[in-house]
């Protein structure tokens, strides 16, 4: 049996910083990489607060799920990479605002600083909307 795997990207989220896809799609399951911050249009500016990390995480989150037919109320599990626990409140906040009543599976991971000096870090996946909905 072939398994068909689907590379997604879009030039509306961050462009990988590395060798891999932005997401993958395997059996209508979204798998994200690890997202951060960067602003698709000006990806050398710092990383600035936590706050405008969150909020633009989750924009490249949101665009890379529109890409692959999905959007953020079909998450089903999300792991937000932290360097420090202390940002926990400020991370969840932004989060909340955005998924509303949506609450997928989540973890949190305490790690070090993240490439070009972030934050914070959002791992998903979701399921790909079905056709037509």
């Amino acid at each position: 049996m072939s398994t068909q795997l689907t590379k997604i990207t879009t030039n509306k989220a961050a462009a990988p910083l590395g060798h891999y896809a932005q997401a993958i799609l395997c059996h209508d399951i979204l798998y994200l990489s690890l997202q951060l911050g960067i602003t698709p249009e000006n990806p050398d500016l710092p990383p600035g607060d936590i706050s405008r990390q969150t909020t633009q995480v989750l924009d490249n989150v949101s665009e890379i799920l529109l890409a692959g037919n999905s959007d953020l109320s079909q998450t089903i599990k999300v792991n937000i990479y932290l360097s420090d626990i202390k940002h926990w409140e400020i991370v969840d906040k932004v989060y909340r605002q955005r998924l509303g009543n949506h609450t997928p599976a989540r973890s949190v991971i305490p790690c070090s600083k993240l490439h070009r000096g972030y934050d914070v870090g959002l791992e998903v996946t979701a399921l790909q909307r079905s056709v037509g909905a």
